[in-house]
């Protein structure tokens, strides 16, 4: 007999949250949790909706790929229409609210782009589902999170790997991103959002994933309070396409870099557990990308030398694909 995810877990917390003494029966904090979540799965079931109806399976064949590509992202699709199905209920269920989809723009031309904006994606989206599972309280609802994590690195290996022919995997630890740090990427995608909609308010959300500047670091997680989530992202910041460790490439930000002049600014980049750190040359608008990064790779403009601080943090994160060959050299 086949029984679904939500059937299993969705009786565990609504006994769960039954006995707890909090507003409605259940901490603030994963309510908020659940509704950055659904808002995440909302942007990736418009995405793959969008995606599948402007091109259909002889655009793909066109481009060079078999109809069981095209039948491939359909079940994708469904995944993402599942998770939020399920983070739905389960937010009203709590007695809480449900956020409403934004109004998006994917800015894809083919298939081909497509699927390059997809496995971006895809990456983003397990590095924002990594990045939270710290904050839930539900343990119910950290077995769903880490179920649909595990589905979203899936998807982001299968593209990698079947289609693109690069790198299925980026290290031996998945990068977590704040939810300060996946927003202001996924934002690039939201042209409005209903009022409250994929914005967290509580300070009790946001405790930041600790990035320290070793490239070797272990794993960890840093519970104290820093900086408030807010509706605003950091600015836009873009690396040449053609970025690549051991070159100094240029780079854009959207804030007029004559208010940075005189200081010193520095780009980390977030990959694995570790991040790597370089100076910028402001005048210039150039940085050089540090030696060692593979597979997907956060880089973010900061006032701090040391560590990746919400607070101190000018703008980005611009996402980079270092991809590797099977004998870890890059591609």
């Amino acid at each position: 007999m086949k029984s679904s995810l939500l059937a299993i877990l969705l009786p565990l917390h609504l006994q769960l949250v039954q006995t707890l003494p909090t507003r409605r029966g259940m901490p603030g904090s994963d309510v908020e949790t659940l509704n950055y979540a659904l808002g995440i799965e909302q942007l990736e079931t418009a995405f793959f909706q969008h995606g599948l109806a402007k091109y259909s399976k002889e655009s793909f064949k066109y481009q060079g790929f078999d109809d069981w590509v095209y039948e491939r992202f359909q079940q994708m699709a469904g995944h993402e229409k599942t998770h939020v199905k399920f983070l739905t209920k389960a937010i009203a269920a709590a007695g809480a609210v449900p956020v409403q989809p934004c109004l998006y723009n994917f800015p894809h031309s083919d298939p081909k782009s497509f699927i390059e904006m997809g496995v971006m994606i895809e990456n983003v989206v397990t590095s924002a589902f990594n990045g939270i599972l710290p904050f839930v309280a539900n343990k119910s609802f950290l077995t769903a999170f880490g179920s649909i994590l595990g589905v979203e690195a899936r998807h982001a290996g299968w593209i990698s790997s079947a289609l693109l022919w690069v790198n299925p995997w980026n290290s031996a630890f998945e990068t977590p991103l704040d939810a300060n740090q996946a927003f202001s990427w996924l934002s690039g995608f939201i042209e409005s959002c209903p009022h409250s909609t994929f914005h967290p308010s509580s300070p009790a959300f946001y405790a930041p994933p600790s990035h320290n500047n070793s490239s070797n670091s272990n794993p960890s997680f840093s519970n104290s309070y820093q900086h408030p989530y807010s509706d605003k992202p950091f600015p836009r910041f873009t690396l040449s396409p053609l970025a690549r460790p051991g070159h100094t490439v240029h780079f854009d930000v959207d804030i007029p870099t004559e208010g940075l002049r005189g200081q010193q600014v520095f780009m980390h980049c977030i990959a694995g557990t570790g991040v790597y750190t370089s100076q910028v040359d402001v005048d210039k608008k150039t940085v050089y990308m540090p030696k060692g990064m593979k597979g997907v790779v956060y880089c973010l403009l900061s006032k701090e030398p040391k560590k990746v601080v919400d607070g101190t943090t000018i703008a980005g994160p611009a996402v980079v694909l270092c991809p590797f060959e099977a004998d870890g050299k890059l591609h």
